[in-house]
């Protein structure tokens, strides 16, 4: 599918590295000076009907400030994976959260923006992305945030947390969710990282422009190094 909607800033070429082997497994070295092992987790596929993915915390999903990422991709349903960074010290914790759009190799990588950013206002020397304020992130399709918001009030605004513990390690969840009893594939959630704060997506796109996944990074890896 032809990408539109394209409004785009590079990522440097250092940090593509360590994305890109965090991507695939195996030991990633970090700007600490730390090395970690990157196991992939298969989280299933997520549904997009209207193609406008949205990562966002899940739990103020309907915010004004929440929107769609400017790249638009073809409805239909894409794998979830998730990268799982461990230290030597035993510390496990969800790096990278991916939806995969195609398979062909990708030839750069980008900061994703979402709709009414430009690239004039992205600084990576400021926080990028959207705010975690429930040690949760998500990636959704933006016909399914109303009732997103709506589940994350069940069960007392715990409900969220009672799913993503029928996948969970010491320091980390997941659950490909449906919004219906039933069904799966309406949200992806997972752990961000260590917690709260602001976490950037990037979009990788193969040789001809094409759209090839869509990567949050919770500050695992190294990618980013926040202030």
């Amino acid at each position: 599918m032809t990408v539109f909607d394209s409004i785009s800033v590079p990522l440097p070429r250092l940090e593509r590295a360590v994305l890109d082997q965090a991507l695939i497994g195996g030991v990633v070295p970090d700007f600490w000076g730390r090395r970690a092992v990157s196991s992939i987790i298969e989280c299933g596929a997520l549904v997009l009907p209207s193609g406008r993915l949205v990562a966002c915390d899940p739990f103020s999903p309907t915010d004004e400030y929440v929107r769609g990422f400017t790249h638009r991709v073809r409805p239909g349903q894409y794998p979830v994976r998730l990268a799982l960074g461990e230290y030597e010290d035993g510390d496990r914790r969800i790096g990278l959260a991916q939806i995969v759009i195609t398979d062909q190799p990708v030839t750069r990588w980008e900061f994703a923006l979402t709709i009414g950013q430009s690239p004039a206002s992205i600084d990576p020397d400021y926080d990028i992305g959207y705010y975690v304020n429930g040690a949760l992130g998500c990636f959704a399709d933006e016909l399914h945030l109303e009732k997103l918001f709506l589940t994350s009030q069940d069960q007392g605004g715990m409900r969220l947390f009672n799913e993503v513990s029928e996948n969970e390690g010491e320091t980390y969840s997941w659950k490909n969710l449906g919004l219906e009893v039933g069904d799966s594939g309406d949200v992806a959630l997972f752990s961000s990282g260590d917690g709260d704060g602001c976490y950037p997506t990037y979009i990788g796109f193969d040789e001809a422009g094409r759209v090839t996944s869509f990567v949050t990074d919770f500050y695992v890896f190294g990618i980013l190094v926040p202030d």
